[in-house]
């Protein structure tokens, strides 16, 4: 029987803006794909500095598996839960995958403890594209935690053809991107005043998270995966023994541009931020 997960539900801050700086537009471009198909080497870093680092969890609350060091949830130690995210990860088949994912950027102290230090202007809409002939869509939605003034906006990318799921060795679903008045939280207050533009072409770290906005017919179903197939690493299986729809999620964190990929655009991995100007 397939399990039906979403990913990473986070509840953010409120995000109060007390002046408007001059627009700096910034676009990100990023490869879907690199969600599932990109991961740490080790699992000897923090999942602040580590590059690609991913978290699965049980339940939001209790267990986790993931591919750093830094937090052990009872029960589980390194390699076995670096192990289990693997197995599970080459363990994705057919109809199997993930169907939604979405930005933050909102400043929340749990962004910054995954390294992502930019925030979006929350009076500005961002924008954002799929790739044509992805079978993605995309839906700019505000923020459904924050509630008054300076709630800001999330970009939620979905689909809901299985044939496109995100999986490794899945369809390669191309370049998608984003659009935001991007600054710099530099005082880690979740307010854009006093804080620089982002700087086109600097190393970002994004990370993807969901919402529970209902974009297919659950508002649950962002993962979806059996019980079978969890790979050869020991442990070879390590099964999930109390996951529900609700609760268990997927977090990512993806380097922009990619450290590898930097002077190689064009050959995969994700490309320079393009810089506008309203």
């Amino acid at each position: 029987m397939k399990r039906l997960i979403t990913i990473c539900v986070v509840m953010g801050m409120i995000l109060t803006v007390t002046t408007v700086a001059e627009a700096a537009v910034l676009t990100i471009d990023f490869r879907p794909n690199d969600l599932l198909d990109l991961y740490p080497a080790d699992y000897s870093g923090s999942k602040t500095t580590q590059d690609n680092a991913r978290r699965l969890h049980e339940t939001w609350a209790s267990e986790f598996y993931n591919t750093f060091s830094d937090y052990m949830a009872t029960g589980h130690t390194q390699p076995d839960d670096y192990n289990t995210y693997l197995n599970w990860r080459t363990g994705l088949g057919e109809g199997e995958g993930l169907n939604s994912f979405s930005t933050w950027l909102h400043g929340d102290t749990a962004a910054r403890a995954w390294g992502e230090v930019l925030i979006a202007d929350p009076c500005q809409q961002m924008s954002a594209t799929v790739a044509a002939g992805s079978g993605w869509n995309v839906t700019i939605t505000e923020n459904e935690w924050d509630t008054g003034f300076g709630k800001g906006w999330i970009a939620v990318y979905w689909t809901t053809d299985s044939s496109k799921y995100i999986r490794p060795g899945g369809a390669d679903l191309g370049t998608f991107s984003f659009t935001a008045d991007l600054y710099v939280d530099t005082d880690e207050n979740n307010n854009i005043a006093g804080d620089p533009d982002a700087v086109a072409g600097a190393p970002y770290r994004i990370w993807f998270a969901d919402t529970v906005t209902n974009w297919d017919d659950d508002d649950t179903r962002a993962l979806v995966f059996d019980d079978a197939g969890w790979g050869s690493l020991d442990p070879s299986y390590d099964e999930f023994a109390s996951a529900t729809a609700g609760d268990s999620a997927l977090e990512a964190i993806l380097t922009v541009p990619e450290p590898a990929t930097m002077c190689l655009l064009g050959l995969g991995g994700l490309s320079l931020l393009r810089r506008k100007r309203q």
